[in-house]
C-alpha cells in the first residue's frame, strides 16, 4: 500500500519562534497585526509556499511590534503583499486611458482596480462605487508599493492620507479577493470606540 506524504504528517514538538506579546497586549495592536495575517491568508494560495510573502509578513509583524500603536504598518503591508499576489492597484494613470490622474484629488475605483479619471467612470458609477484620494495619498501609496524595503520606516501618513488609505484597502481588498477584510474593518471600529 502506497500512502502520500501529504496524507498524515506528525508533529512531535512545537515551539513558539517569536511570540509578538506586544501585539498581544490589547485589542487593537491585535486587530493591527490581524490586518496582516489575514491579507497573507487571502493573497497566497493554502499549501502554497512563499517565501516572499512569509518574509512580508514576517517584517511586517517586527515593524508593529516596535510601534504596535501605528496604524502605518498595517496598509503598507497589505499593500505590498496584494501587490507581490498581482493584485498591485493602477496608481499611476488611469486604468482606463492611461491619462495623468488629477492634481488636486482623484477616484479610485477597487472595481476596476485602480484610479479613474471623469472620462472613464463608467456610465451609472456612483461615487459610493468610489475612493477620492488626496495626490499626497496617491504619492504615499506609489512610494510604499514601489519603496525598497529598508526604506520603509521613512514614510508617514497624515490623518488624512490614513483614512483614505485604509478605505482604498478595504473597498479594493472586497473587489480583488472577494472578501472585506474583516481585521481591517474590526481595527476601524475599535479606533473609533
Amino acid at each position: 500500500m502506497t500512502t502520500s506524504s501529504a496524507d498524515r504528517v506528525l508533529v512531535e514538538h512545537a515551539d513558539i519562534a517569536e511570540p509578538f506579546a506586544v501585539l498581544r497586549s490589547s485589542p487593537l495592536r491585535l486587530a493591527r497585526a490581524s490586518v496582516l495575517i489575514e491579507t497573507g491568508l487571502l493573497t497566497v494560495p493554502m499549501y502554497q509556499r512563499s517565501q516572499e510573502a512569509y518574509r512580508l509578513l514576517e517584517t511586517g509583524l517586527y515593524l508593529l511590534q516596535q510601534a504596535p500603536d501605528s496604524d502605518r504598518w498595517p496598509l503598507v503591508y497589505a499593500f505590498r503583499l496584494l501587490s507581490l499576489a498581482g493584485l498591485k492597484p493602477g496608481l499611476d494613470c488611469c486604468v482606463g486611458c492611461g491619462r495623468e490622474p488629477g492634481k488636486r484629488s482623484v477616484s479610485f475605483c477597487p472595481a476596476e482596480g485602480g484610479v479613474v479619471c471623469r472620462r472613464c467612470r463608467k456610465e451609472g458609477m456612483s461615487d459610493r462605487d468610489m475612493c477620492k484620494l488626496s495626490v499626497d495619498t496617491l504619492r504615499t501609496l506609489r512610494m510604499i508599493m514601489e519603496a525598497p524595503e529598508n526604506r520603509l520606516a521613512r514614510f508617514d501618513f497624515t490623518r488624512r492620507t490614513m483614512t483614505q488609505a485604509e478605505e482604498a484597502l478595504f473597498s479594493f481588498s472586497a473587489h480583488q479577493l472577494g472578501s472585506h477584510l474583516r481585521s481591517l474593518e474590526f481595527m476601524r471600529k475599535m479606533k473609533v470606540a
